[in-house]
């Protein structure tokens, strides 16, 4: 087994998931980095190491998994001002996470036909039931 690798983990979902938060966080040269590290939203010191990440979250990501399958299985920040860590990352569907995104520069686009602001996707939502 490779000794930089001990966990096993390297060719999993889960595995790179958490190989996108550290990128998205910490490098900046990610693409993405202006809009999280960039912006402020930090990983939590602890989770640098994969196994602290996995102990924090990897029950709750096969829970979800099965239940949503793995493929709609996403981490999502309950408060986009925060970065990541345990008591502010969930797992949830793309949906929910669609949801939870800071939309705030389309808040005046966003108007239902009563004229209360409403997410894209809650929108969308209410016109595919219609």
């Amino acid at each position: 087994m490779n000794i930089k690798n001990k966990h096993g983990m390297s060719k999993t979902r889960f595995y790179n998931i958490w190989v996108g938060i550290k990128s998205r966080c910490l490098d900046k040269k990610c693409k993405d980095y202006k809009n999280y590290g960039g912006k402020g939203i930090l990983l939590d010191s602890q989770w640098i190491d994969f196994k602290i990440f996995m102990e924090d979250m990897l029950s709750e990501y096969i829970k979800h998994s099965i239940k949503f399958t793995e493929k709609d299985t996403t981490i999502d920040r309950i408060n986009n001002l925060k970065g990541y860590s345990k008591k502010n990352c969930r797992w949830s569907t793309m949906k929910i996470q669609e949801n939870n995104k800071d939309k705030s520069y389309l808040k005046n686009k966003l108007k239902d036909k009563n004229g209360r602001y409403k997410k894209a996707q809650e929108l969308r939502d209410e016109a595919n039931k219609l």
